[in-house]
């Protein structure tokens, strides 16, 4: 969901998500932060 946002047109907002969530990119997102940073990528 997050890679369609950015291909959309919504990369830094992709990438601000990202780090409001302590990572650089989503493979470094703790599993814990998943529901609100898909409920926060779904806002987009």
């Amino acid at each position: 969901m997050l890679a369609e946002k950015s291909r959309a047109g919504h990369t830094e907002e992709v990438r601000a998500l990202l780090n409001k969530h302590g990572a650089d990119k989503l493979s470094e997102i703790d599993p814990a932060e998943y529901p609100a940073l898909l409920a926060e990528g779904e806002a987009l």
